[in-house]
This record gives structure tokens, sequence and C-alpha cells, in this order.
């Protein structure tokens, strides 16, 4: 919005328009025809005027054509027992670009790194005395790192955990771990042109971020 001069060339370049314009519907359901379940199933639709996509070249995001995004999302929590919870929230979506891009070079209506399938599920025990604890997967699965989807990402899956100790009616502990499988999986992956001091020539790859190994961290809380 404020840039004038491209950080890769240092050619000057024309500002952008602040607010690009967006339009979505949404149809969804809720039920508790049970009474220990919740469960509610979206369908969902999203257009938007401009993607803001990353560019590697640059190493920052500038904005791309039209595009229209859907999916459907469906959520459940089941309370069995007093102190046991589970819920679990799948989502499904599929996103590409409406226009054509000005660049003939570049094939394909896939958005480069648009998710198309993601999935959180989780099991809390609570109301144990002073004890609680709990266990959440979240997993996302392979998507497109390319407009011709010839390059896509691998699917990631991490599982943190949560053990939480009431010391008394004021204190609380908690410990919490991350990565609890300690899995070697990407957070996020770009494909883009780059070369290294040691390279004679640039190259195509994947430019990934791993996920942060496992790790812990413990909290007090008070409350007065």
């Amino acid at each position: 919005m404020t840039t004038t001069v491209d950080p890769r060339t240092g050619a000057p370049v024309s500002r952008v328009t602040p607010l690009a314009g967006t339009r979505g519907e949404e149809l969804g359901v809720r039920s508790e025809i049970l009474r220990e379940v919740q469960a509610s199933l979206a369908l969902w639709r999203l257009d938007l005027d401009s993607e803001l996509l990353f560019t590697g070249d640059a190493g920052t995001t500038e904005p791309s054509r039209s595009s229209r995004r859907q999916g459907v999302e469906l959520s459940a929590r089941w309370h069995p027992l007093r102190w046991l919870l589970l819920d679990v929230d799948l989502a499904w979506s599929r996103a590409r670009f409406t226009s054509p891009d000005p660049d003939p070079r570049v094939k394909g209506n896939q958005i480069p790194g648009a998710i198309e399938s993601a999935v959180s599920a989780g099991i809390s025990v609570h109301e144990l005395g002073p004890w609680s604890a709990s266990v959440f997967v979240r997993y996302f699965g392979p998507r497109p790192l390319v407009e011709d989807g010839s390059h896509r990402s691998t699917s990631s899956t991490l599982v943190n955990a949560q053990l939480g100790w009431k010391v008394a009616s004021w204190a609380k502990l908690t410990l919490d771990v991350f990565n609890l499988l300690d899995a070697r999986v990407d957070d996020i992956a770009y494909f883009y042109t780059s070369r290294l001091r040691d390279e004679r020539a640039a190259r195509d790859d994947v430019h990934f971020h791993p996920a942060e190994k496992r790790g812990a961290r413990l909290a007090a809380a008070v409350t007065f």
C-alpha cells in the first residue's frame, strides 16, 4: 500500500489498493438431537477480487488475480461422561484463480499454499479432583506450491498435550508439551527459484520452515 520501490530490483512500482473486495456465502446446520453430542455442518464460498501471494525472489507479498474459495466444514463435540470431552473438526476446501495470469509463462489456476484438507481432534479430561489433561492432534494435508499443481507440499501431523494441577482455589500449574511425538514435518513451504553462495546457477526448489522440535512450557497462574 505504501511501497514505491521493488525490494528485489530497486525499480519503481505502483502502489496497490489497500482493500480488495470480497463476497462470501455460508449455509449451515447445527444439531443437538443427542444430549451428549453437538454437531454442525457448513458449506461456504468466498470470492476475492485479489489474492495476496508470497513472492520468494523478493521475500515479500504481492497482490494477485481474483479467486474463488469454497469448501465444507464439519464439527462435532461428544461429552459421554461428566469428566470426558471429545471433539473433532474436519475441513475441506478448493481454491482456484478465476482470472488468467498476466504472465503467459504461468500455467494453471491453483492457488499456491492454499490448504485443501485439515483435521483437528482432541480428547480432554477435566474435573478429576485437582487434575485435568488434554491431547490434541492437528493435521494439514498436502497443498499446491505452484499454479499447475506440479509441485506440492508434504502433509504434516502434530500432537500437543497439556496437564493441569489445581494447587488451590487460587493457584494452578500447567504443563504444555508441544510436538509430543517430535515429528519431523514442515510448518510452511514455498516453491521458487533461488541460489546458494556455493551454487553456480539458480534453480527451482522447495523452501520450507521445519516445525519446532519437541518442547515444554510450565506455567503458574494465580487469581486474586
